[in-house]
């Protein structure tokens, strides 16, 4: 079976949509990805979020994209274009 093409844009898109997709499921912040540097507060004070829990999302959702990657690369070859 001959795999799709698409370009690299096109296939980290996907996979960061899946990833926010599935982190957002259970995420129980509802400021999740919209925080800055914490520059003007170290807690949310509408959800709660720290800067340390806002690494751990970071890495969390690094982890689903990696696994969404994976499963792309199933059915789709990245091309240069």
């Amino acid at each position: 079976m001959s795999k799709i093409k698409i370009s690299d844009q096109e296939f980290k898109e996907m996979s960061s949509d899946i990833a926010e997709k599935e982190h957002h499921k259970d995420c129980k912040f509802e400021c999740c990805g919209s925080h800055e540097d914490f520059v003007n507060f170290t807690k949310c004070p509408k959800c709660g979020m720290t800067e340390e829990i806002q690494e751990q999302h970071n890495d969390e959702v690094w982890e689903i994209i990696d696994q969404a990657e994976a499963r792309l690369l199933e059915k789709y070859e990245v091309t240069d274009a």
